[in-house]
């Protein structure tokens, strides 16, 4: 690194070395990282330097000039100031030491500061007055030491390793520590009350991933700012409480797994190549197929397809058994066809008892609604629109509670029974389970999907062929039903309008031309709260979806992103 002017500035060494001290701090802000984000590392150092920023304001010295009051201890604070500095400018003891480097131009990952993170935490953006204040001053003092601060901007750190790197973390902690503590009685004072100031904003932001936000600043501060580390902790268990009320973590059940259904082949009435309708047991049923593969017909693979419709069955009558109402049919049974010309494996349902008539129909769906002339008339009322929505965004919540994709979101599988031929939206049900499967790695299940079906894909989940269906793509496929809901209108109109008017329109980009083009026009019919969800799902602004398994840290956060963004959203709105 290169060597520092060791002149004084005409303000003063004490106010010059602050200065450096703070600007050294936010270079250190800007590394790269190797790992990626660094979230504790980010949120320690951002606290620190409000720290430091708050007791030069309180000390004086952020706005040039030391109070009296301190000039008997002028010799401490420059030796603390003295010190931090020493540390920041020492490249080699800060490798050493701390893993922070100097950027050799290899390091492919953004700087913090110009990278769009998920749960990206700025401390130091909150509007607290007297930090942005404090930092303008430190502004104004940089234009002033340019030359000396110029070699902190004009430096590029690299780092590797969080956990070393955190050291300097708690290293700047005592520096800070030891300025606070020659303050006057009065100053610490304030100081209090302006540190308080800082920590409500921290715990009162409305985070872009709160879930993920309030876990890095309780992860940041435990052992450190307990009185930041102890609110962030109970607000993160408060969320997690409300979504746990919403929707149940429930265990797998114990029991042995169910036995496939028997029925006789002229029970089966086809509906369409996915669905038939058989009357079984005096009961009136739906059945939702999934058709094999060569490979999934026998051996370990078609046995392994087979428990998965069985454990489908297990969860949803578990489901049966707790007080909340979901938008889900009674799940009577799977139907093992195997071995059958087509090879398939249904779920089966009950249909709703009022629709019944002398001969059970199939339901309609939500796509039937938007597309079909027979609707065109219907127009539910915003009232109708949002409670639709909220029991949809609900009834996915818990499906995911129980660490299962759904992965054929779209506005075909939302059905409706209703008792005569009045179209309603009053009673939904989630449908189109039969190719939903537990998270697990190395599991590929690709639905036949037309161009219209795609446009409820994520950009990443068009066209991929090998496993790895994520969670944030069932979220994406949420969104889009959001908007369809909202508009009253099928994506795919959308889709056939522009592709008529730019044959070069590709399905990979159609949500963010959506977005683009649409979101002004869904905040003016369903408010800002609405829009708010659907553009959080469109643009993957949950979370990454990076996860393991649905057991993982990575998976709650999500989830509770999820409750927190979406769900919670939907709400507040209000006809």
């Amino acid at each position: 690194m290169a060597s520092f002017p060791v002149a004084a500035s005409a303000i003063g060494l004490t106010v010059t070395t602050f200065t450096l001290c703070v600007e050294g701090l936010q270079a250190i802000r800007r590394a790269r990282r190797s790992p990626g984000t660094m979230l504790n590392f980010d949120i320690g150092i951002d606290i620190e330097t409000a720290r430091l920023l708050l007791w030069g304001h309180n000390s004086g010295v952020a706005a040039g000039l030391l109070d009296p009051s301190l000039e008997p201890v002028r010799p401490l604070i420059d030796r603390i100031l003295g010190t931090l500095l020493s540390g920041l400018r020492d490249a080699q003891g800060l490798k050493s030491k701390y893993g922070i480097r100097i950027s050799d131009g290899q390091d492919t990952d953004a700087p913090a500061a110009s990278m769009s993170m998920d749960g990206h935490v700025d401390i130091l953006g909150l509007p607290v007055q007297v930090v942005k204040l404090a930092l303008r001053r430190h502004n104004e003092q940089c234009k002033s030491l340019k030359e000396q601060t110029s070699v902190f901007q004009k430096t590029k750190w690299a780092i590797k390793d969080e956990k070393k790197a955190s050291k300097l973390v708690k290293d700047a902690k005592s520096f800070v520590d030891r300025l606070n503590q020659l303050l006057t009685e009065s100053q610490k004072a304030s100081l209090d009350a302006e540190t308080t100031a800082v920590k409500i904003a921290i715990l009162g932001t409305n985070w872009n991933h709160p879930a993920k936000a309030l876990a890095a600043i309780e992860n940041a501060t435990s052992g450190l700012h307990e009185s930041i580390a102890m609110p962030a902790r109970l607000s993160r268990l408060r969320l997690e409480m409300e979504m746990e009320v919403a929707a149940p973590t429930l265990e797998p059940g114990l029991g042995s797994l169910p036995q496939p259904l028997v029925l006789a082949h002229n029970q089966v009435r086809p509906l369409d190549f996915s669905r038939s309708l058989v009357r079984h047991g005096g009961r009136d049923m739906i059945i939702e197929w999934r058709h094999l593969q060569a490979r999934e017909v026998s051996g370990e693979k078609g046995e392994a397809r087979a428990r998965q419709a069985a454990r489908l069955v297990q969860l949803f009558q578990e489901l049966r058994g707790h007080e909340n109402d979901y938008p889900i049919l009674e799940c009577v049974g799977f139907v093992d066809n195997r071995h059958n010309i087509p090879a398939r494996l249904g779920v089966a349902f009950a249909m709703p008892a009022k629709s019944l008539g002398p001969e059970a129909s199939p339901p309609w769906s939500l796509h039937d609604y938007l597309m079909s002339n027979r609707f065109e008339a219907f127009l539910p009322s915003l009232g109708e629109r949002f409670e639709l929505a909220r029991r949809i965004a609900r009834g996915f919540l818990q499906f995911f509670q129980f660490g299962w994709h759904h992965k054929s979101i779209r506005s075909h599988i939302i059905g409706f029974f209703p008792e005569n031929d009045s179209p309603t939206v009053r009673t939904p049900y989630i449908m189109g389970f039969a190719y939903s499967r537990p998270h697990e790695k190395g599991v590929s299940d690709q639905e036949r999907r037309t161009t219209e079906l795609q446009l409820y894909q994520h950009p990443e989940d068009q066209g991929r062929d090998e496993p790895g269906h994520k969670l944030i793509y069932d979220m994406y496929g949420i969104g889009m039903l959001l908007f369809e809901i909202g508009m009253w209108r099928s994506i795919g109109a959308y889709y056939a309008r522009w592709n008529r008017n730019d044959r070069s329109l590709e399905v990979g980009s159609f949500g963010s031309k959506l977005i683009e083009v649409e979101s002004a026009n869904l905040e003016f019919r369903m408010g800002s709260h609405f829009k708010s969800a659907v553009i959080d799902c469109l643009t993957s602004n949950l979370g990454t979806g990076e996860v393991t398994n649905m057991e993982d840290p990575g998976a709650r956060d999500l989830k509770l992103s999820y409750f927190e963004k979406v769900v919670k959203k939907l709400d507040l709105c209000r006809a």
